[in-house]
């Protein structure tokens, strides 16, 4: 096992085994080549499209160059191999061979044998692969040096055994090292068991691994140590920028380049009815906001590619590009970088490449865009017209030298450090998770194709949300149903009334959540708005104010104006308050019966029944009678039952008995009418009692008046044509005489005594 004198051997046999295994893809710039089978000569310089800091590797001889001077015909190519860092080709050896091959000894035994070096020619001590290059041994019991020699302490090799130390004594700070170019010291192989400190001390086996990320100040010449994230930095690449005919962002003549080609095809550019004159803006290209997203615009050659044409006119067209950095936030402050070299004279359609130098890096943002401007020096003559040609087969494209670290903004690192910046193109899988967590994951897809087993949605708040305050959500299941096992579905943080609809194939209906009246509505747009109890056969639906313990109403009516009162058990029409069980408000409350089978008038059957009990017996009724349609009745069903009529503070005004007879409380009947003693009428057979001025009794065939001014009583007798006729009269003249007057007409005029008695 050898141990590194020089930093940079191992970090040389690090790139070249990283270099191995790196696929390089379609960045890797034409100026680089790692397959070549020989070494680089000076011919392979900038003419071939080598620049300083080209790499060259030899697959042959596993040999790795870097190009310091791309000058044509005197190209300058570093060879980046260990051996010929540390040693060079050219360094010189001198060999002291023993007469016998096994010893060096002086003449005499008393004397020191003196090996010195002369001339700059090195001492070697050589040895075969089966004994020791160097053996010390002898009485001492250490090989010394003189002070001289070793700046501090001692430097001991002890002598024997088989598990003999290298030990170095000196001083705080002191090291054991190679004071200048030459072989490496190569010692026996060392177990992590012989280290007295594993934990800051390394193993080149890598028994003793690293326990955490090496970091280290950034090298500054070519043998310092570098970390593999400086390497991929080191190594430029060229990132190609495709033209399109997509409008940029930014507007004007501006239009995008990506970077991959779109496919599309050929697309054109067009400037129109120029004039004379240098640099005449044609079109301009910009990267898409963020990118390429790098530090630093890396010094190289920059490339600009394109078809063009000069279609009208005979002015003289020769075209160059600039590159511009532009910020990605306001101002947009644009800063030229790079003017390319001028282009031969442009006639019919041909292709043009020209480059463009950056000197030297140049610090960026990591926001800054890249701007390609396409312009033209135009001679003398009729207006002209240029068109650029982009896409199709043209290749038109911007080629930018960049690091690696440009892959931080394109590729996503598994060691999770660069996050996705942009949504993945479709048509892309990942395969092989068994665990993914994100803060958010979109699917554009409307389809989740399958899963296997149960799908849980979880949350480690307990919260889960679907959508946004913008899009609808659509859940569909397979058989129709989505089934909650939790008993609880909230609606939560909503502003304003919240409708949930219900759409079949035939029927709509929703229930909305009232936010400014507290209060829920049902309604269907298409049918009659139905709420059920359930679909079981004789099921039941409550309606209940509250779930609270205290009650309150259930509010009927947009306005509320009707209600059911839990706690009093009442119901108000036309009023939220009910006084009784029915309580209506109304200029002109009403209550109507209508008997829906009645084929006339006179066979309408309605009525009010009244019950003792909720369906004991009835015990009476107000309506309609249904065995006499015609006839509106007011009775009780007790066989001793009467009724009663009362007027103001409940007295009683007229009672009918369970005899039919009426009884006219205080004696009492009074008749009103317009025309005084002609208006009120009693008819029928029996006796009248009253105490009246005026009573008038008629009938279509005879008929007796008091005429209140004589007192007496007129009999008139009815003819065929039913005109009355004066048919006599009996009355008090005076003195309590009575008087009997003869008919007017012709009639006979009788008094008669029907009872037995006396008449004078």
């Amino acid at each position: 096992m050898t141990l590194p004198i020089r930093a940079s051997e191992a970090t040389l046999i690090e790139v070249r085994q990283a270099l191995q295994r790196v696929e390089l893809n379609r960045r890797t710039a034409p100026q680089h080549n790692f397959t070549a089978t020989t070494d680089p000569g000076v011919t392979d310089d900038e003419s071939e499209g080598y620049t300083v800091q080209s790499w060259w590797f030899n697959d042959t001889s596993d040999e790795l160059f870097l190009c310091t001077d791309a000058t044509t015909g005197a190209a300058v190519w570093q060879n980046l191999t260990a051996a010929e860092i540390i040693g060079g080709a050219s360094k010189a050896f001198k060999t002291i061979t023993a007469p016998d091959a096994n010893s060096v000894v002086a003449d005499n035994a008393s004397d020191t044998l003196t090996i010195t070096e002369s001339g700059g020619i090195a001492i070697t001590v050589a040895g075969t692969a089966e004994n020791d290059t160097l053996n010390f041994d002898g009485a001492a019991s250490s090989h010394n040096h003189s002070a001289a020699d070793i700046t501090s302490g001692l430097l001991a090799l002890a002598r024997g055994g088989t598990a003999a130390d290298l030990n170095a004594t000196g001083g705080a700070s002191q090291v054991l090292q190679q004071a200048s170019a030459g072989a490496a010291i190569t010692v026996g192989q060392l177990a992590s068991s012989d280290l007295s400190d594993t934990a800051n001390i390394m193993l080149a086996d890598g028994t003793v691994p690293f326990v955490a990320t090496v970091v280290g100040v950034e090298p500054t010449v070519s043998n310092h140590l570098v970390t593999k994230e400086y390497v991929d930095r080191a190594i430029n690449f060229i990132e190609e920028f495709f033209f399109n005919n997509v409008a940029s962002d930014i507007g004007g003549i501006y239009f995008e380049m990506l970077d991959t080609s779109t496919g599309a095809g050929e697309s054109t550019f067009t400037a129109a009815d120029l004039g004379g004159g240098d640099g005449q803006a044609l079109t301009n290209w910009a990267t898409l906001a963020g990118v390429p997203g790098v530090i630093t615009m890396a010094e190289g050659v920059y490339t600009g590619h394109l078809h063009a044409e000069r279609t009208v006119g005979n002015r003289s067209v020769n075209l160059y590009f600039e590159i511009w950095t532009r910020l990605a936030d306001s101002p947009f402050t644009e800063t030229l970088r790079i003017t390319s070299e001028t282009s031969s004279e442009i006639t019919s359609k041909t292709e043009v490449e020209l480059h463009g130098v950056l000197p030297g890096d140049v610090v960026i943002n990591d926001t800054d865009r890249i701007i390609i401007k396409w312009l033209a020096d135009l001679g003398t003559g009729a207006p002209t017209t240029i068109v650029l040609y982009a896409e199709g087969v043209n290749a038109s494209r911007a080629k930018i030298p960049t690091s690696t670290e440009v892959l931080t903004s394109i590729f996503v690192r598994r060691d999770g450090t660069t996050p996705l910046s942009a949504p993945w193109a479709a048509n892309n899988d990942i395969t092989g998770l068994t665990k993914l967590e994100v803060d958010n994951i979109r699917l554009d897809g409307n389809t989740i194709i399958a899963i296997s087993g149960a799908l849980f949605v979880t949350s480690a708040t307990g919260n889960v949300l679907i959508g946004s305050s913008s899009n609808d959500v659509l859940i569909s299941a397979t058989f129709s149903k989505i089934q909650l096992t939790s008993p609880n579905i909230e609606l939560q943080n909503l502003t304003g009334d919240v409708l949930v609809s219900f759409n079949t194939v035939d029927q709509d209906s929703s229930l909305t959540y009232m936010e400014t009246e507290d209060e829920f509505r049902f309604g269907s747009p298409v049918l009659a708005a139905i709420v059920a109890g359930g679909a079981a056969s004789a099921g039941n639906l409550t309606l209940t104010s509250t779930t609270h313990g205290t009650k309150g109403k259930l509010l009927l009516g947009a306005a509320g104006t009707s209600a059911y009162d839990e706690v009093t058990d009442r119901l108000g029409l036309g009023t939220a308050s009910p006084q009784q069980h029915l309580h209506i408000s109304r200029a002109v409350p009403i209550i109507r019966l209508s008997d829906s089978n009645a084929a006339t008038d006179q066979a309408v059957a309605t009525l009010i029944e009244f019950y003792r009990g909720d369906n004991t017996s009835r015990v009476g009724y107000w309506g309609m009678e249904s065995w006499s349609n015609d006839v509106m009745v007011l009775a009780t069903d007790y066989a001793a039952g009467a009724i009663r009529l009362s007027t103001g503070s409940a007295v009683t005004a007229l009672i009918i008995d369970s005899s039919q007879n009426f009884d006219f409380q205080d004696g009492n009947l009074t008749t009103t009418g317009t025309a005084a003693f002609a208006v009120t009428t009693l008819q029928e057979t029996g006796t009248v009692k009253a105490n009246l001025d005026i009573m008038q009794l008629v009938n279509p065939v005879n008929a007796a008046d008091m005429d209140g001014t004589r007192t007496s009583i007129l009999w008139r007798l009815a003819r065929v044509t039913d005109t009355l006729l004066d048919a006599g009269r009996i009355g008090f003249e005076a003195a309590d005489d009575w008087t009997a007057t003869g008919s007017t007409q012709d009639a006979d005029f009788v008094i008669e005594c029907l009872e037995q008695g006396v008449m004078t």
